[in-house]
């Protein structure tokens, strides 16, 4: 577990050190690509991705409870918002 968790600090550690690498060589493309950035379709997507994850939450309390009718109609529901965040 322990390598899982020291693997995957260091994979975003190094994606974010690209990241600012990358942005202090050409800023001024980063700050372009800002300006085209849409807040509304950020907001959708930040929402679709929480009400994706309170599916889940509520699929594994399902299934726990041994609801697994609920379970399977929460797991479409998180499909459904997986769809949507994808398209």
């Amino acid at each position: 577990m322990w390598a899982f968790v020291l693997f995957e600090t260091l994979v975003f550690t190094a994606y974010f050190g690209f990241y600012l690498f990358s942005r202090a060589r050409n800023p001024e493309l980063f700050l372009h690509s800002q300006a085209q950035l849409d807040l509304r379709i950020g907001v959708f997507n930040t929402l679709v991705l929480l009400l994706s994850s309170w599916s889940v939450a509520r699929c594994v309390q399902s299934s726990r409870a041994g609801a697994y009718r609920a379970a399977l109609r929460d797991v479409a529901i998180t499909a459904a918002f997986a769809a949507v965040f994808l398209f």
